[in-house]
């Protein structure tokens, strides 16, 4: 393996600009809580969204568009009530400036009945909203019978629509027309929170985490997981789940599972409080038994929300002053994990050191070194059987010395080996410039 001191660091930021240019940063990860479990990597598109950073938004697929809702900037002054849609979550469209809704944050939001629905928020609002195209949007009801609140959840569940507690209540209530509404339970098992997660999961409607408070300094954190068949009758899954405190996260599910991203965790509650920002990702398959993944690459943030799109699961804004979308990709099929399925086929490119058909990090890295050294030489005791320097030139060359094939390894050839990096693979294919083509075939 290569050690990233021994590049030059003005070389490695050139390379940093470079390779985010190509739409990378990727980190590979498993979840390894079943036999067989598809690997996974993240990857940064190419240029920030146009929409300003935010936190304590919205966000909705919906009309196979992902939808941007709210939020604001770190604080209740910087509130927006502006609506954004991409189809690929790169490409964002500003839909309008300004709904008819009045700015919030901590709002709850849902696609149900063929709409898209906002309600609650921002100093403890009680309005209900709908769209058909989030340009035009019609008040369903100014006053919903439940009490104000914010930083709780909306999710649709049993075919209507349900509107979760906040920090100081716990009832919960459900509608099938968005102005009529029916309390389920006024006093759920589980403490009043607010800043917690609620996701439909297994035909279940599950709540993880959060904070309470507790009348005598602040609110605390907590890390428990609750599920529910019915909304009255909840199950305590786990008291503590191995993923800590925390408040401000964001869950989705995606692969048949359920994930769990950052958040943040509130430090001395009950003197000046400050939060410690997250960056961990976490899955499980039953809510029980959950399994971290490898660090991610994207900054910790809290407040932020994730959403499943063209089959990408992705994670948007957040707090500190959060301004990127990230996708994560699945990198194998059902039943291809990690060090299975067929890797390169026997026509392995000469960076793919191990032949699983992939570029690892320490592979990209070795090729880094010979694009610093300039030439490179034949080694059979070398990594790939290639050496940087000068030296023997008998062998077969490189794979990536081909543009031309001068035994120098140059920016456009190291970028090519940063294309198999940043996508799901390589394979061989006569058409390929190179003779391979981006993807796992």
């Amino acid at each position: 393996m290569i050690a990233e001191s021994v590049i030059p660091k003005g070389l490695v930021v050139i390379l940093c600009v470079s390779i985010m240019a190509q739409g990378l940063q990727p980190a590979f990860a498993s979840c390894p809580a079943a036999p067989k479990v598809a690997s996974y990597f993240w990857s940064l598109p190419p240029m920030n969204p146009p929409w300003p950073a935010r936190s304590m938004h919205g966000s909705v697929v919906f009309q196979e568009k992902w939808w941007l809702l709210g939020g604001n900037h770190d604080g209740y002054p910087d509130e927006f009530n502006d609506v954004w849609s991409t189809e690929d979550g790169t490409n964002w469209v500003q839909v309008t400036e300004h709904a008819a809704w009045t700015p919030r944050c901590g709002a709850g939001t849902a696609v149900f009945g063929g709409k898209m629905w906002i309600m609650g928020g921002s100093f403890s609002m009680t309005d209900v909203w709908s769209s058909e195209d989030g340009l035009n949007w019609s008040e369903v009801t100014p006053v919903a019978p439940w009490s104000g609140r914010e930083f709780f959840s909306a999710v649709v569940f049993r075919d209507r629509l349900w509107v979760l507690s906040d920090l100081f209540s716990n009832d919960i209530w459900n509608t099938a027309d968005g102005e009529n509404w029916d309390l389920v339970t006024a006093d759920a098992p589980w403490a009043p929170r607010s800043s917690y997660s609620a996701v439909v999961f297994q035909d279940s409607l599950w709540v993880l985490g959060g904070s309470y408070f507790d009348y005598i300094c602040y609110d605390y954190d907590c890390s428990d997981v609750w599920c529910t068949k019915d909304g009255v009758n909840w199950t305590r899954v786990t008291e503590f789940a191995p993923w800590g405190v925390r408040r401000g996260h964001a869950t989705a599910v995606f692969d048949n599972k359920l994930w769990l991203f950052g958040g943040e965790y509130l430090h001395n509650p009950c003197g000046r409080p400050w939060p410690e920002y997250l960056d961990d990702v976490w899955c499980t398959e039953d809510g029980a038994v959950w399994q971290q993944l490898d660090d991610a690459p994207w900054y910790a943030r809290s407040f932020h929300t994730a959403t499943v799109l063209k089959d990408k699961l992705w994670i948007l804004g957040g707090r500190p002053g959060r301004d990127d979308a990230w996708p994560l990709n699945r990198a194998g099929g059902e039943g291809e994990g990690e060090g299975e399925g067929e890797g390169c086929g026997g026509a392995c490119h000469s960076a793919d050191r191990d032949g699983d058909g992939r570029i690892s990090l320490s592979e990209l890295l070795g090729m880094i070194q010979l694009y610093f050294y300039g030439d490179y030489h034949c080694d059979p005791a070398g990594e790939g059987g290639f050496s940087p320097g000068p030296g023997d030139q008998t062998c077969a060359p490189h794979d990536a010395d081909f543009a031309p094939q001068d035994w120098f390894v140059s920016l456009g050839e190291l970028l090519r080996i940063v294309q198999f990096f940043n996508g799901s693979g390589y394979h061989a294919c006569a058409e390929g410039e190179d003779g391979f083509c981006p993807g796992a075939r």
